[in-house]
């Protein structure tokens, strides 16, 4: 069977908040929030509020806008350093 198989051992997916942790880990306390409360997510988009309160909505929206505003800050500062200077 391995032949069949190439040898290969069977490889966990990464996920884009493991990637994000990896590659930014400025927002490495994001993505644990953000892949923990990935079920909630999957239940909401599948139309199943029972788990997902006002408050508890409200709270997920607030923490999504503060890591988007975060986000977009480190970014813009990284983006400023890699722009090209021009010469004075």
């Amino acid at each position: 069977m391995e032949a069949a198989t190439g040898g290969a051992k069977s490889r966990r997916v990464e996920t884009i908040w493991q990637k994000l942790s990896r590659v930014r880990p400025e927002l490495a306390m994001w993505a644990v929030v953000f892949e923990e409360s990935a079920h909630l997510r999957a239940l909401a988009e599948a139309g199943d509020l029972t788990l997902l309160r006002q408050s508890g909505a409200d709270f997920w929206l607030g923490q999504a806008r503060l890591f988007v505003e975060q986000a977009q800050q480190l970014f813009a500062s990284t983006s400023s350093l890699l722009a090209p200077q021009s010469a004075a």
